[in-house]
């Protein structure tokens, strides 16, 4: 399997462009659902005002103009931002988040990452003392294997101190290891995948009394009821996985509820997954979660070396 960086730099266009061309499609394909099902859609920036004896005050603001809503239920789902590590601004051109990483034009000849996101790279540092903590530990092993001989150089338990650009343009990432000892490493962009946190500054929850956590989500029950009666909020904002389809189903939970139905959403079903090559997904509960809980469960291995479509896929790559 040809490492990441390898690819020619005509492919990088070409998949930047595809890349773009599927989000649009599938962002008008939303705005043309939203017309199919007579829902009024408002582009802005939206903050929570206040109170009426109507329901909640809504102001959105685009291109200097403001328009106020009113609404009896709210439902609060703005997704994340990427977190940032103190001292290391991002440009999104030479110091990127995970965001930054997929509008690159070109594949950089040297590439870091900091932190435990999976995106090719030469070298990354890993702020935890494995790879995929929260997968099966089986899988996680066989997985650093495949990612160390496509070329990967995992430093794991480091911790960054500094970051330097060269009058080259190059950049020099300084770390230290789990043991004590200091290291640096070259690099021509960086990637930062330290994780994401919910974007809930700056929408007005406090006018309203809306309760947060400490890091921001917002507090919700199982049926991402918040603090308040009428408002809702799912997605990123609140507690769990940072999954589009997690949200999805958060999202069709509270539309019907609204609606008087008696929806509810099965946590212990959804599957996550990471989209590397190879990719791993897993749904359930882990077999570390189990022996922590002391439930009893057996463990089975199928190699897809048995597998007829695996050797199939395998012959027509040679």
């Amino acid at each position: 399997m040809a490492s990441a960086w390898r690819v020619p730099r005509w492919t990088c266009w070409r998949c930047l462009r595809a890349k773009n061309a599927i989000v649009t499609k599938m962002a008008q394909g939303i705005e043309y659902l939203f017309r199919k099902n007579q829902v009024v859609y408002l582009q802005g920036r939206a903050t929570i005002v206040g109170l009426t004896e109507g329901g909640f005050r809504v102001a959105v603001t685009r291109s200097g103009s403001t328009r106020e809503l009113t609404t009896h239920n709210l439902l609060i789902a703005t997704g994340s931002l990427p977190r940032q590590l103190p001292g290391i601004e991002m440009d999104n051109v030479d110091i990127c988040d995970n965001a930054g990483a997929l509008d690159l034009p070109t594949v950089p000849r040297r590439l870091a990452i900091i932190g435990a996101g999976l995106k090719p790279a030469k070298v990354i540092v890993v702020n935890q003392p494995q790879l995929l903590p929260m997968c099966y530990a089986y899988v996680a092993r066989e997985m650093l294997k495949l990612l160390t001989a496509q070329g990967m150089d995992f430093r794991f338990g480091a911790r960054v101190t500094g970051l330097e650009r060269a009058s080259d343009g190059s950049l020099s990432l300084a770390y230290v290891e789990a043991q004590g000892a200091a290291h640096s490493v070259a690099c021509d962009k960086l990637v930062i995948a330290v994780g994401r946190g919910p974007t809930s500054a700056g929408l007005g929850l406090e006018t309203i009394g809306v309760k947060t956590t400490e890091h921001g989500f917002v507090d919700v029950d199982a049926y991402c009821h918040a603090s308040v009666e009428g408002v809702y909020a799912v997605g990123d904002v609140v507690r769990g996985p940072m999954l589009a389809h997690k949200a999805e189903d958060e999202g069709v939970m509270v539309m019907e509820r609204i609606a008087g139905q008696a929806a509810h959403v099965n946590y212990g079903a959804i599957p996550s997954i990471i989209y590397t090559s190879p990719e791993v997904a897993w749904v359930g509960r882990t077999e570390q979660e189990l022996k922590e809980a002391g439930i009893a469960y057996r463990a089975g291995k199928f190699p897809f070396t048995a597998n007829g479509r695996v050797l199939g896929n395998a012959t027509r790559r040679v």
